[in-house]
């Protein structure tokens, strides 16, 4: 039986995942550390992911469901899993992968002893459709500097597959920055205001069992048809002026974080560089309207 005043809650956001949604929620339900709950948001599926959702809520009083009635985007479902999420800690978890049982415990130690971590994150390993590993991915970005800046430098250029938005987070410092928006690469921008908060610790254990197949939303990320299918809003059939908003989304997020006012001087410098450095993209996309 789940406790009262549980400590985390594992967010697991689904869009027609019916074909791999249980082996995520058995997953989850198997950590060892169980004082958590389990709000699954369903983004209006019209496979059986209601009818399994359901079944977990029936079968664990962990599982919580809630189905929104139209399909809101992908980051805005993460939004809502984050945002409402009233325990101390936060992990979200697509429903595509899977994650070994003593992830939540390793995550847990070490964002109960350094107050100044606000995401901890496994290691991950890459599996094909099957759920068959075919590549553990050596990728690290464990910023523990004690520099805001350096630290948002680093994630901006090191990010790689952004499993770090997989990781185990403070809920209070969540709820002070910008939810995501539904645009493609918005997990980039989330993840880089949450290194102006605090550290990102990776632990050392490969954990984190990240299902890559065509249908998943990382699969594609240069391809827009890709993106529009899988990432945005009902009825969405294009992003316009998507590098001018990265970046103007990038200056927003740095300018309402809690740097320093040379700080974020010293940041908004560096994206207006990386604005010169991508130039062309930017210019391309004035010239065509978007």
């Amino acid at each position: 039986m789940p406790r009262p005043d549980p400590h985390v809650t594992s967010g697991g956001p689904a869009y027609n995942a019916s074909a791999h949604l249980s082996v995520c929620l058995d997953s989850l339900l198997a950590q060892v550390y169980g004082d958590f709950v389990l709000q699954i948001a369903d983004n209006a599926s019209t496979d059986e992911t209601e009818e399994i959702c359901r079944k977990y809520v029936a079968m664990d009083p962990r599982v919580r469901y809630h189905r929104h009635p139209r399909n809101i985007g992908m980051y805005p479902n993460m939004n809502f899993l984050l945002r409402t999420a009233s325990t101390p800690y936060v992990k979200l978890a697509n429903a595509d992968d899977y994650w070994a049982p003593g992830m939540l415990t390793d995550a847990l130690r070490v964002m109960e002893s350094n107050p100044d971590v606000v995401l901890a994150y496994p290691m991950m390993t890459l599996v094909d459709n099957s759920g068959a590993p075919f590549q553990a991915y050596g990728h690290r970005l464990h910023l523990v500097e004690s520099d805001p800046t350096i630290r948002f430098k680093r994630a901006l250029s090191e990010i790689g597959l952004v499993s770090q938005l997989m990781g185990v987070m403070r809920a209070s410092t969540v709820r002070r920055m910008r939810p995501m928006r539904s645009l493609p690469g918005e997990d980039i921008l989330f993840v880089c205001e949450l290194s102006l908060y605090g550290k990102l610790f990776q632990t050392s254990e490969h954990q984190y069992f990240r299902r890559f197949h065509p249908q998943s939303s990382s699969f594609k990320r240069t391809s827009m048809e890709h993106q529009v299918r899988h990432v945005l809003e009902e009825g969405a059939t294009a992003v316009r002026y998507l590098t001018w908003r990265q970046h103007v989304g990038f200056m927003s997020r740095i300018i309402g974080s809690p740097l320093s006012i040379p700080g974020k001087v010293e940041l908004l410098g560096h994206i207006g560089r990386r604005m010169v450095w991508n130039r062309v993209a930017l210019g391309h996309e004035l010239l065509h309207r978007g």
